[in-house]
């Protein structure tokens, strides 16, 4: 996510307009790579040339370099101006491979901040470059199943009721489309404790991952034509040519 780039045709840059991305009720995971050059690395999330950037209630999972990393280097700045805040609440950063959970490059130039998240795993420790909230945890989040990428809570996950309401970011439901909170206050991560996902409805998937299409057979967590989730297509275009007026394509 950035504000400006010099290598694309400048018809398509915004000379650093003060663009915020939000980021909510997501699932980022398995992204990225070895990157030979360290200042392109290959983080969940990562923002560049002073874009703003907010997260709130998503899971961030075995991601490369980072979870999530404010990126500064010195050849950025000319043009620049203000570098807009990133902030994190309410999110699970775990298993990051090579680096900590969030980073800032630069404190001096770039503001983030975070609280009432959850951290395990992470090779790099927490956070790097600011500041750990006081709110936020550092334990197992106590996935259903981790090996199928169902990333809804454990009973005794301590990420249960340990987040903050986050009605100013316009949203107050999960994942599942859940009212939050289901118990004293919201919970940390994408899913409320206790909710399962509603019967698909209207729904056509389109994933690359799949080498052929599933007719009625795709499986979300598994992401092949081994379920009952309904059907995929392995190219967005074949997806949105099968939706009927009233589907989602996802």
């Amino acid at each position: 996510w950035r504000r400006n780039n010099p290598t694309i045709p400048s018809y398509l840059n915004d000379n650093f307009h003060p663009r915020f991305l939000t980021v909510i009720n997501s699932i980022i995971y398995n992204n990225g790579y070895y990157a030979p050059d360290p200042s392109d690395s290959n983080p969940g999330i990562k923002v560049s040339y002073g874009a703003g950037l907010n997260v709130s209630n998503s899971v961030i999972f075995n991601n490369y370099d980072q979870g999530i990393r404010a990126r500064w280097v010195s050849t950025d700045d000319a043009g620049i101006g203000t570098y807009l805040p990133v902030s994190v609440y309410n999110s699970i950063i775990t298993n990051t491979v090579s680096g900590p959970g969030v980073i800032n490059d630069n404190p001096s130039y770039i503001e983030v901040t975070e609280n009432y998240n959850l951290y395990y795993n992470n090779s790099g420790g927490a956070v790097s470059g600011l500041s750990l909230g006081p709110n936020s945890l550092q334990a197992d989040p106590l996935f259903v199943d981790l090996g199928n990428y169902d990333f809804r809570l454990q009973p005794g996950s301590l990420a249960i009721d340990a987040g903050t309401p986050m009605d100013i970011w316009g949203f107050n439901y999960d994942f599942d489309n859940v009212a939050r909170p289901q118990g004293v206050e919201w919970d940390i991560g994408a899913f409320e404790f206790g909710s399962a996902p509603a019967p698909p409805q209207n729904i056509i998937y389109a994933d690359n991952q799949l080498t052929s299409d599933c007719p009625g057979t795709y499986s979300v967590a598994n992401r092949n034509c081994g379920g009952s989730d309904g059907n995929a297509f392995d190219t967005l275009q074949e997806a949105a040519d099968n939706a009927s007026s009233g589907y989602t394509v996802f």
